[in-house]
């Protein structure tokens, strides 16, 4: 969205919900709760600044750092998508470039 100032402002937010196809894990396992909130500045320089707040319930004996420490780098690793798609695309461009268009 476009500020009044001029700014474009990206925001995205996400929030664990139930689901009925996902019913209960086996005990003493538990689902924890996630909520995620990122906003995006866009800068001059066409770069992006961004704001990421995480709200985690882990609802389980484990230590709350512990699970915040890896669901953390699990949510750092999605950064990565759009690079490993990139990369699988052109693996598999290499991979048939001697194909002819019809067998593609």
């Amino acid at each position: 969205m476009t500020h009044t100032d001029g700014e474009l402002i990206g925001y995205e937010v996400a929030q664990s919900i139930d689901l009925p196809q996902c019913p209960a894990l086996p005990k003493p396992m538990v689902r924890g709760e996630l909520m995620y909130a990122a906003i995006y500045k866009q800068r001059e320089d066409g770069m992006a600044d961004a704001f990421i707040q995480m709200d985690v319930k882990s609802q389980c004996f484990m230590l709350n750092k512990l699970a915040v420490s890896g669901l953390w780098d699990s949510v750092l690793g999605f950064w990565n998508t759009a690079r490993l798609s990139e990369v699988k695309k052109l693996q598999w461009c290499l991979n048939n470039k001697f194909m002819a268009p019809e067998q593609q």
